[in-house]
C-alpha cells in the first residue's frame, strides 16, 4: 500500500504503530530553483489565479528583493517553525 501525505507527523502519529511499520520517501525541489520558477511562470500563466502580470517588466533581482513573500508552508513545518 502507498499513502501520499504532506503531513508526515500526522501519517506517523496516526497511521503506524510497533506492529505497521512505514517506510517514508522525500521529494524536495531546491528552493531557489522553486522561486525562480514561479517568477518565471506567473509572470505568463493568465490561466492561474494567483496570475501576476505586473511582474512582466520586473527583474528577478528586484522581485527577489522587493516583491517576494514566499511562505512554504511544508519547510516551515519540517523545520518546526510555527505555520
Amino acid at each position: 500500500d502507498i499513502i501520499f501525505s504532506s503531513d508526515v507527523y500526522f501519517a506517523s502519529d496516526h497511521l503506524f504503530d510497533e506492529s505497521h511499520r512505514g517506510t517514508i520517501l522525500a521529494l524536495f525541489r531546491q528552493p531557489i530553483d522553486r522561486l525562480v520558477s514561479k517568477f518565471y511562470y506567473l509572470q505568463t500563466a493568465t490561466w492561474e489565479r494567483t496570475y501576476r502580470p505586473e511582474w512582466k517588466d520586473m527583474s528577478l533581482l528586484e522581485w527577489a528583493e522587493k516583491v517576494n513573500g514566499d511562505e512554504n508552508f511544508l519547510v516551515k513545518k519540517i523545520v518546526g517553525k510555527k505555520l
